[in-house]
């Protein structure tokens, strides 16, 4: 299928031509609760730790089009006539048709060099980038002074990931043509899918220098200085891009990216992303991580309105179904607890986290999702605990989901089970706190009280308001029969919270309290 704003750009700009941006696509510690000792009523439902999946400037399926014109006529008059009917084809956009027709034209004149490179032209279109390298080297041995035809040939190569060569066929676009801005910009594109940002950045500073309004220069400059890690300048370069062309949609998703996965800006975010799916609406991506910003700063309806977009898009969509998984739990979490409302959004919930697990078997993230929901919402811990299994053979690296695991043994009475995820937890991540917590309920509850104690005062020495961390603490000096470490503790508390404080006294056993 053809892309029909390739034409448009066409028709607009000529012989000139100027390309789009290249393509590539990129939670808060919950508190440790859990068990009989704890206060599970102030437990409050959180998001797992995840990154967004992708930028939405650049799909990862498929390489960036460019906009190369084909270049003015410069056949004789004679020449013409062949080309009659294929130059009429081409600009009706019946490219299959003029295809067949330019390839007549050649074979009556073989020195047809704007013939040659708008069959390599049609044929990347196609997508067909071998075959269009043959008649774009044709073109050149013609017509070597051809700096348009060998931007498209360029083009070819970078497409089959032959880069020394597309560069070469740049270099020499620019030997020939100094100012070619375009070139300057595939030059651009060369080293940045290659993640070669610092020279990418470099080609393209002279292809905007060349061409002072190039949008779509500045556009793809964007995306290199957020990829060296500079958003407050590519924020900058952005809006250069978006005064100069305001419906680049490029622009718009790049600048939602930036304030995305940089910035955290998640209300800016998404006002950059509505305007990109004006422009862009099949963007998936973008769809994806409007619905994602939204369930960010709690706009649940917004973001499942979003994620469902994502899915009409492309229906295999794993990370938006995790979407609206989240925005439904969120959503019935505020309804009636236990009401037929709550129950259809859960339901829901778990449908879609169900079909992302479908869709993406070993996709850790959806396991996570669905062990939260069985765990904070449904209140099933030992579904919670399944989940989290099946996320941690997926990644046992992830410290957070070996801490949500052990909590969920916890919970139903599997302590010794539960020891060995907190201690892994804490070797991934030495400075967990809350995991010490943990550790300490578990040593606890089998009755290892001295070593109940240290594990407390491990995550007090790491955070020293943590109010469960005291309590837990003082009740396990209540254990060992020690007023004064309890009573310390108790002191503690009056400051922190004075709740709390009140409930560890009232466990305090009355020859203890005086």
């Amino acid at each position: 299928m053809f892309n029909q704003g390739r034409l448009y750009v066409l028709i607009l700009l000529g012989a000139t031509g100027i390309g789009l941006s290249a393509a590539d696509i990129a939670c808060a510690q919950h508190e440790a609760m859990g068990g009989s000792l704890k206060d599970v009523s102030s437990v409050s439902p959180t998001r797992s730790p995840r990154k967004p999946s992708k930028p939405a400037t650049r799909p990862t399926t498929s390489t960036p089009r460019r906009r190369t014109t084909p270049p003015g006529r410069t056949t004789t008059v004679a020449e013409e006539d062949y080309n009659r009917v294929a130059d009429k084809l081409f600009s009706e956009n019946k490219y299959d048709e003029a295809l067949e027709a330019y390839r007549k034209a050649v074979i009556q004149n073989p020195k047809l060099a704007s013939a040659h490179y708008r069959i390599g032209w049609i044929l990347n279109e196609h997508g067909s980038y071998q075959q269009a390298i043959a008649p774009l080297n044709e073109a050149v041995r013609v017509q070597p002074n051809y700096p348009v035809a060998l931007v498209e040939l360029s083009y070819s190569y970078r497409n089959l990931k032959r880069y020394a060569e597309a560069l070469a066929a740049n270099r020499q676009a620019t030997r020939l043509k100094p100012d070619y801005a375009k070139a300057h910009y595939e030059i651009g594109l060369i080293y940045s899918d290659q993640k070669q940002y610092a020279q990418a950045l470099e080609a393209l500073k002279e292809a905007v220098r060349y061409d002072p309004n190039y949008a779509e220069g500045f556009s793809e400059m964007g995306y290199v200085q957020r990829r060296l890690g500079k958003p407050q300048e590519a924020i900058t370069t952005y809006k250069q891009a978006l005064r100069l062309k305001p419906t680049l949609a490029s622009a718009h998703m790049g600048l939602g990216d930036v304030y995305y996965y940089n910035t955290k800006q998640y209300a800016e975010a998404i006002q950059a992303y509505r305007e990109g799916v004006r422009y862009e609406p099949q963007n998936s991506v973008a769809h994806y991580n409007l619905s994602w910003a939204y369930n960010e700063i709690g706009q649940y309806d917004n973001a499942l309105q979003s994620a469902n977009e994502a899915i009409r898009v492309k229906s295999d969509n794993p990370e938006a179904y995790v979407e609206v998984g989240y925005a439904n739990r969120k959503l019935g979490g505020k309804q009636p607890k236990g009401s037929p409302a709550a129950k259809q959004k859960f339901d829901a919930a778990v449908a879609a986290f169900r079909t992302a697990l479908r869709l993406r078997a070993n996709y850790a993230l959806a396991y996570t999702s669905l062990g939260d929901l069985y765990y904070h919402d449904l209140r099933d811990f030992a579904q919670a605990a399944e989940a989290y299994k099946e996320a941690l053979r997926i990644n046992p690296s992830d410290a957070n989901t070996q801490y949500k695991l052990g909590w969920s043994y916890n919970d139903t009475g599997r302590y010794s089970e539960a020891l060995v995820h907190l201690r892994e937890a804490i070797r991934l991540k030495p400075e967990y706190s809350e995991a010490f917590n943990e550790l300490g309920y578990s040593f606890h509850k089998l009755n290892r009280f001295k070593e109940a104690i240290e594990e407390y005062k491990k995550a007090i020495s790491l955070k020293s308001d943590f109010v469960l961390a005291h309590y837990h603490l003082g009740l396990s000096y209540i254990a060992t029969g020690n007023r004064t470490g309890a009573m310390e503790q108790y002191r503690i508390l009056q400051r922190l919270d004075q709740a709390k404080a009140n409930q560890l006294y009232g466990r305090l056993q009355p020859s203890l309290r005086n």
